[in-house]
């Protein structure tokens, strides 16, 4: 117990935290320092856990009413303690008495009250009790933090007046079994405070008594083994029953290199057990300033020696690892779910998560996708990000500073000091290597204490991870500082490496809690400026709520219908904190169990304007696919006059139908064949006027390559006709070595609003199908085209939902062009592409021009291996 002086809360700078939620510690809490993985995850875990919880305070400054704090608050404080009891090895299962408690309480709000800290207060003070006072006198103190915060900057203990680092001691004190915490939050004006209850010397307590068996005979903050850096503070450590320290020396190497080590003077009085305390690498001890964040592990080696214990005299020589607990260590599980491919809807199908030894437990849960295509751009107010700002002082949405269209984000500081955020809706699956953020950024008058951040949660926003940050270089010496950036700079974020995992986003500007910043106006460029915020290579998911398994890797997932289904896991720590969700495993429900017939393209029809010459309706059909062989089955048809028959005006009275292989006509039909009837039943086809002018064949001898067929309008007609072609192999002949039609396009004028190219499509097959989708004009100019579409943009619609969509195709998908003989596109057109895997069912893919562009476009769709 040591008088404490103003403590401010710790800027750790890796993890940005959400608010918290919080179960109670069921067990006493352990950890393996020499794992780096296993400390890794208990802080990013159950360190994590305990931060961001409300404190729900019901006390009055006007009145002097101590109050209260909420249970969930009390439970985060005792965890945060009890989390760095287990990191250096002592129990950690204390619980919190009701009467400290109370006692602890009145302390904190007389500390705060009174804008001091005194261990013995006067009763001359404000709000004084004998019970505050009491509990100041058994406790911890600190003012400018409360809560877990306060913890950290006990175990921190910088100041001049904490050179022996009493509060560090006394919460580490092996023998405790029971403390008490009283926290309040301050006003505004009067800061808040916590009073910590450490001395468990009340009948029934455990101050003095026999000391209980600890991980090492000493306790050494940081604790031999691994420590992540946010945690590591310039004062150090070392604590030993009976020891006398008076002749000790300290010595310390970084990497074999000697560092620096400034020795404390040792405690006069009694403070938990005899301990040495140094400070290390020249660094000032008055603040608690974290270290570094290494760019790999560093290992430091502590020697201690001339340390007198029972007589004799003994040395001690141990490593502590300062680690960044973002990144993985070697030995990291993979989290991947494994089990059946196809699982049978209804029975209990038993899947294997890969988790952590050290996590019992562990959640799973499906999730459902679909496709997300979106920029935010702050043209309808947040457009649908959610906002968590100081928005009674400055507008989010301002129209001052944009990068495009009218408006744009602001975020900005103001007093109280908070972080202001801005979160994209949902969670999104990760699902290509090249998925990534982007935005339109300008970073305007901010200082060295204000950051840009952009930052990913992978545990549904528990905890947040810096992937991009920018810090604010404007001058603080002058009223008149120029803004970081002058300009927008268009800003891109990988998102790649959380392939296959759920993650949410968000972007954050953060401040530290001293320093100089400027206020924001509606006439000053002071904030961060975003714009134009997008994400690519994603979609949108939704997760059913989760299944805890208390014990083992195993579970049991019974899917209520056939169909594709995700699946995912989580480990759990102490059964009660989750770590990251694992990356989805995809997986097909069918009856019983069997493989599903393989996915496939089985139709494409698209209706629009067709004539003569460069206005005759050109369709494409390729036919093959990997290990296949043989003739093809296909229905074809060109319809005009039966279009009537359904409401559709200008339909083309007479067209005629020709199929063309490599220049030669290889087959062609002017009116159908009543013959043919029963052919276009059985793919599905409705039927066809008896005695019409549509043309259409059935033929069961196309051979594998590449065909075009061209509908035109006999004697110069001209309407509107619809183009289609089936896959007429029946189901229940279809085999591996059946040719497929691996490729369906279709090159027509492309209009506005029920003039925009509409091409529908069906997978079939009981499996998801790969495929590449375009939507190509400028490219159509290099092939002598005429009159192409400047700037197309293509959706992929099912159910009237859009499921995948694209404006400009992305660089990253050329090699999956050319493995299926798609021709380049320019790099930097305009043109749209997109790679998606569609589940079995009916699709369209709609064709606009940007802006309400108007030209020929061509319309692809390619079966992917």
């Amino acid at each position: 117990m040591h008088r404490s002086r103003l403590l401010l809360p710790a800027v750790a700078g890796l993890l940005l935290l959400a608010a918290g939620r919080l179960a109670a510690q069921p067990v006493a809490l352990s950890v393996d320092a020499a794992s780096r993985e296993q400390v890794r995850q208990f802080y990013r875990s159950v360190y994590v856990a305990s931060q961001n919880v409300p404190m729900g305070w019901t006390g009055n400054y006007t009145a002097g009413l101590p109050g209260d704090t909420a249970a969930a608050f009390k439970e985060a404080t005792r965890l945060r303690i009890n989390f760095f009891r287990a990191l250096v090895g002592v129990p950690a299962d204390i619980s919190f008495n009701a009467v400290y408690n109370r006692k602890a309480q009145q302390a904190a709000l007389m500390m705060s009250a009174n804008r001091a800290l005194d261990h013995f207060p006067p009763s001359s003070w404000t709000f004084f009790t004998a019970e505050g006072a009491e509990g100041a006198a058994n406790g911890n103190l600190a003012i400018g933090s409360a809560g877990p915060d306060a913890v950290d900057n006990y175990i921190a203990d910088a100041g001049a007046n904490n050179a022996v680092v009493g509060h560090r001691r006394w919460l580490f004190y092996p023998q405790t079994l029971a403390m008490g915490t009283g926290d309040v939050p301050g006003d505004g004006t009067l800061q808040a405070a916590n009073s910590i209850w450490i001395l468990d010397s009340t009948p029934g307590g455990r101050f003095g008594d026999p000391r209980p068996t600890t991980r090492t005979t000493h306790v050494a903050y940081p604790a031999p083994g691994f420590t992540p850096y946010p945690l590591v503070w310039p004062r150090w450590s070392f604590s030993h029953p009976g020891a006398d320290f008076s002749a000790a020396t300290v010595t310390m190497t970084r990497a074999g290199q000697p560092v620096a080590v400034a020795r404390e003077p040792l405690s006069s009085v009694s403070v938990g057990e005899p301990t040495l305390v140094w400070v290390y690498g020249g660094l000032d001890s008055a603040v608690d300033t974290p270290h570094p964040k290494p760019a790999a592990d560093t290992v430091y080696t502590v020697t201690i020696g001339n340390v007198r214990i029972a007589g004799a005299t003994r040395s001690f020589t141990y490593d502590v690892v300062v680690f960044d607990p973002d990144v993985p260590s070697a030995d990291a599980a993979s989290l991947a779910v494994s089990g059946p491919a196809t699982p049978a809807r209804g029975a209990a199908n038993s899947y294997t998560f890969a988790k952590p030894a050290f996590a019992a437990g562990f959640d799973w849960r499906t999730v459902a996708v679909s496709a997300f295509s979106r920029t935010f751009g702050a043209e309808g107010g947040l457009d649908g990000l959610a906002a968590t700002t100081s928005s009674s002082a400055y507008a989010v949405v301002q129209s001052s500073i944009v990068a495009a269209g009218a408006s744009a984000y602001r975020l900005a500081h103001v007093t109280p000091r908070t972080d202001q955020i801005l979160q994209l809706p949902g969670l999104f699956r990760i699902e290509k290597p090249d998925a990534a953020l982007t935005f339109q950024s300008r970073l305007g008058i901010a200082t060295a204490i204000q950051t840009a951040r952009v930052q990913v949660s992978a545990d549904d926003g528990v905890s947040w991870n810096d992937l991009f940050t920018q810090v604010g270089n404007s001058s603080t010496g002058t009223s008149t500082p120029a803004p970081t950036e002058a300009a927008f700079v268009a800003r891109s974020v990988a998102l790649g490496r959380f392939l296959d995992r759920t993650v949410m986003l968000r972007l954050v500007f953060t401040i530290e809690a001293a320093g100089t910043a400027f206020l924001p106006n509606p006439g000053n460029s002071v904030g961060w400026f975003i714009d134009n915020v997008a994400v690519s290579g994603v979609q949108s998911a939704v997760p059913a709520p989760a299944t805890r398994i208390a014990a083992g890797n195993t579970f049991a997932f019974a899917p209520a219908a056939t169909g594709p289904f995700l699946l995912q896991a989580r480990a759990v720590m102490f059964g009660a904190y989750p770590l990251d969700w694992g990356p989805v495993a995809a997986v097909v429900a069918t009856e019983g169990g069997t493989a599903p017939a393989p996915g496939r393209l089985v139709n494409l029809s698209v209706r629009t304007n067709a004539g003569n010459g460069d206005n005759t309706l050109i369709v494409g059909l390729g036919i093959g696919g990997a290990g296949t062989a043989g003739a093809k089955a296909v229905v074809l048809r060109g319809v005009g006059p039966t279009l009537s028959a359904f409401g559709v005006g200008g339909a083309l009275g007479d067209p005629a139908l020709t199929v063309f292989r490599d220049g030669t006509s290889v087959a062609a039909n002017d009116n159908w064949r009543p013959a043919d009837a029963p052919a276009f039943a059985a793919v599905g086809a409705f039927a066809l006027a008896d005695g019409g002018r549509d043309a259409a064949l059935a033929a069961n001898d196309f051979s594998g390559g590449s065909y075009s067929i061209q509908i035109a309008g006999r004697d110069g007609g001209t309407g509107i006709a619809l183009a289609e072609i089936y896959d007429a192999t029946p189901a229940a002949a279809f085999a591996a070595s059946t040719p497929r039609l691996v490729n369906v396009s279709a090159r027509t004028l492309v209009g506005t609003g029920d003039n925009i190219l509409i091409a529908g499509f069906v997978v079939g097959g009981g499996s998801p199908v790969r495929v590449l989708i375009r939507a190509v004009g400028p490219a159509l100019t290099a092939f002598g085209v005429g009159g192409a579409l400047g700037d197309p943009r293509l959706e992929v619609v099912r159910n009237s939902a859009v499921v995948a969509a694209n404006d400009n195709w992305n660089q990253a998908d050329a090699p999956v062009f050319a493995s299926v003989g798609a021709f380049a596109l320019p790099a930097g057109s305009r043109d749209a592409a997109l790679v998606t895997t569609l589940a079995p069912g009916s699709y369209t893919v709609q064709i606009a021009g940007v802006a309400n562009g108007t030209g020929v476009a061509l319309v692809e769709v390619y079966e992917v291996p």
